[in-house]
């Protein structure tokens, strides 16, 4: 850093001079009369509050440009950040705070030529980029956004590898040979093009045969699970087995309800996956979405209820009508995950933000800056906690960032910022109604989110598709009782603080 402001480290060496010689006196003549009646020693720590402004205002304007080179940086603090910034070719330094930058890659693996040739999660799963990235950078914001790139590359090739992959190989094969996150967007592309072909070709009576063979493939799955199979595998499958329930109740809707039409609503409205111009794109009633092909690691996904599909169709419809999403309802009820798993089912990142009293206009323009240059999506977290007059100011920030997305501009202005717009960016907010101390949103800040209901989900349903992604074949009737337990659990204990 003091390479790169020479100023500033002059300055600094000058305040560092005359403090270590005021206290150095001060030591040897501590007597309070010779310190009080020494000759300019007001005018010395003055000079040096003086110089420790412009030097405070240097730093940040040199921060401030990393940030701009790399907006993920936004999310970091000031102390985090030159943290890194002092520690450039130190890798694992940098690693301490790459899970802040991309929320899934816990670490990256680094050759001795400081060559960067893959990433990791913190399951153990390793994904090998195709282009190796030199680490040797002048500027650590070049390697970075080489890896968000390259991460982006590898993932979106091995998607289309994938996909060829699946008919010529046996499932535990394919299901190892690639990371978790393709196989399961490629599951969801292949069974959108059954779906497609069967109703197109055959109608219903093809519907009845996909529905058929879809839970022979529930059972297959179930089989792998409760063999002795490694853990990164397990996940993989019980991931799968998740999506492979929801999407096997798809197709009983669309027969109960009798789908012969590929425009019918009942099949427009679902999460749809398609490879097109040689990308996923994925589309749920008339918006279409490019995934984004952020890394996810191999991770746990929610189970996805009605409750949820509703949430995913009006948070994804709020934001092709450039509004944002406001999920609200009592605690436990899910808010937080589902957009964080909505954010994940189209590959962006996702930020949250633990919001509280103390949270200032200038911390919320910094995050902002952030999620609207690097096409994150954020979930201000307890929104209603942040004091009336900071939600008015937060009201104009993010009509702002509306109104750029809205504009298709290549760039736009922040309070003093001036960033590049990231389309993909989305701004969401959580509330839990009636709480003491909570503050009443702002009609002007109303206005930009579209409200979601969040209801008490269905915890017969969700236990059913755990038990069952865990290799379970009774997971119906065990999940009744379970419920049953722990629901006369809840009515038969005493409440206790800590069981909130």
């Amino acid at each position: 850093i003091q390479q790169k402001l020479h100023k500033e480290a002059r300055d600094w060496m000058s305040v560092d001079k005359i403090w270590s010689s005021v206290m150095t006196i001060t030591h040897n003549h501590s007597e309070f009369n010779s310190v009080m009646h020494r000759d300019n020693l007001e005018a010395n720590l003055k000079h040096c509050n003086e110089l420790l402004d412009s030097i405070t205002k240097g730093l940040n304007a040199y921060l401030e440009s990393k940030r701009l080179g790399f907006p993920r940086f936004f999310f970091l603090s000031n102390d985090e950040l030159i943290s890194i910034l002092s520690h450039t070719k130190d890798f694992d330094k940098i690693q301490e705070s790459m899970q802040k930058l991309f929320e899934y890659v816990n670490s990256i693996t680094v050759n001795e030529e400081l060559v960067i040739t893959a990433m990791n999660d913190a399951e153990g799963e390793s994904v090998p980029f195709l282009n190796k990235i030199s680490g040797d950078t002048p500027e650590i914001e070049d390697w970075l956004n080489a890896f968000e790139e390259e991460m982006r590359n590898t993932l979106k090739v091995a998607t289309s590898n994938c996909l060829a992959a699946y008919p010529k190989m046996k499932k535990d094969d394919w299901l190892n040979e690639f990371p978790a996150q393709v196989c399961i967007t490629t599951n969801q592309i292949l069974w959108t093009q059954q779906v497609t072909n069967v109703i197109k070709a055959q109608k219903l009576r093809g519907l009845r045969t996909l529905q058929t063979k879809y839970i022979e493939q529930l059972d297959q799955l179930t089989g792998i699970i409760r063999q002795p199979i490694s853990k990164l595998l397990r996940q993989v499958v019980s991931c799968l087995l998740i999506n492979e329930v929801h999407n096997r109740d798809i197709i009983a809707s669309l027969i109960s309800d009798e789908v012969q039409e590929i425009e019918n609503f009942k099949w427009v409205k679902q999460l749809r996956y398609y490879w097109e111009n040689e990308t996923v794109m994925v589309k749920s009633i008339n918006n279409n979405f490019e995934y984004s092909y952020e890394y996810a690691g191999n991770s746990a996904r929610l189970v996805i209820t009605p409750l949820t599909d509703r949430c995913y169709q009006t948070l994804l419809s709020a934001f092709k009508q450039f509004l944002s999403g406001a999920p609200s309802g009592p605690a436990g009820t899910g808010k937080t995950e589902t957009v964080r798993d909505c954010a994940k089912a189209l590959g962006r990142p996702c930020v949250v933000y633990n919001c509280s009293e103390e949270v200032t206009p200038e911390q919320m323009s910094q995050f902002f800056a952030g999620l609207s240059s690097s096409g994150s999506w954020s979930c201000f977290d307890e929104f209603n906690r942040i004091n009336i007059e900071v939600l008015s100011v937060i009201a104009q920030q993010v009509r702002n960032i509306q109104e750029a997305i809205a504009g298709g501009v290549e760039t736009f202005k922040l309070d003093a910022r001036t960033l590049k717009i990231n389309p993909n960016a989305a701004i969401c907010i959580t509330m839990n109604p009636g709480y003491a101390g909570r503050t009443e949103l702002p009609d002007n800040l109303k206005a930009l989110f579209r409200p979601v209901a969040m209801m008490v989900p269905d915890f017969v349903f969700i236990s059913e598709i755990m038990l069952f992604s865990g290799g379970f074949t009774t997971a119906s009737t065990l999940s009744v009782k379970l419920v049953a337990l722990f629901d006369l659990c809840r009515k038969q204990l005493s409440n206790a603080h800590h069981y909130d």
